[in-house]
């Protein structure tokens, strides 16, 4: 998110430093790197900006403030983290591959093999026909496509689900991770690897609250 008037807000602290790491990962590369928002009000087309942030550092490396520059700036390419929408200058990561990020049922179709069984549910008759597949006493994992940050997932017997999620829904068998992972965690938990061209960058752990199974 970004504020006019002090610059970007990060959700979490984690996330603050991971862009911070990430400029002084290019600034390192004598790139010159600047936050840009607001599409409608300040794109002017060609990866020219009204408007751009200019990050400031504490001595630690770590983004403390911002500030707002009012004159246009032209990019070489957008890192784009808010779906930009323009097509005449070069994007990182393209639309496509955005779109099966963001999508959960196109992130189910392009790596169906690691996925568990996953159906695509539009309305409320069909999201309860799918529901009469599961046992009583097990869990099922409800979804909608487009939620991040945790926000519209339930995970837990079917007759405790309340239907108030944004349709269209995924319905998944849930994958029972409490055995925990040897070394690093017990109970459950959601463990993310990082992959590039094969090799395996870095990854995360994070843990549900106590008693709960959404760990975002």
């Amino acid at each position: 998110n970004v504020d006019d008037v002090s610059g970007p807000q990060y959700v979490s602290e984690y996330y603050r430093r991971a862009y911070s790491y990430l400029y002084q990962y290019l600034h390192k590369r004598q790139a010159q790197v600047v936050i840009v928002h607001n599409e409608d009000a300040s794109y002017q087309g060609n990866g020219t900006f009204l408007w751009y942030w200019q990050p400031s550092f504490d001595e630690d490396g770590i983004i403390h403030s911002y500030q707002k520059v009012e004159k246009p700036i032209t990019v070489s390419f957008v890192f784009d983290k808010a779906r930009f929408q323009a097509t005449d200058v070069m994007v990182i990561n393209p639309k496509k591959l955005t779109n099966i990020c963001i999508d959960k049922f196109k992130t189910f179709q392009f790596i169906p093999d690691m996925h568990p069984k996953t159906y695509l549910v539009n309305t409320k008759s069909i999201l309860k026909n799918k529901l009469e597949e599961f046992h009583d006493d097990e869990n099922v994992v409800i979804k909608s496509v487009d939620s991040d940050g945790g926000e519209e997932v339930f995970i837990g017997k079917k007759s405790n689900f309340k239907d108030t999620f944004t349709y269209p829904l995924v319905v998944q068998d849930f994958i029972d991770g409490s055995a925990g992972v040897p070394g690093l965690c017990e109970g459950p938990h959601d463990l993310r690897v990082a992959v590039f061209d094969g090799e395996a960058l870095y990854g995360r752990l994070r843990l549900p609250p106590r008693g709960g199974l959404i760990s975002n």
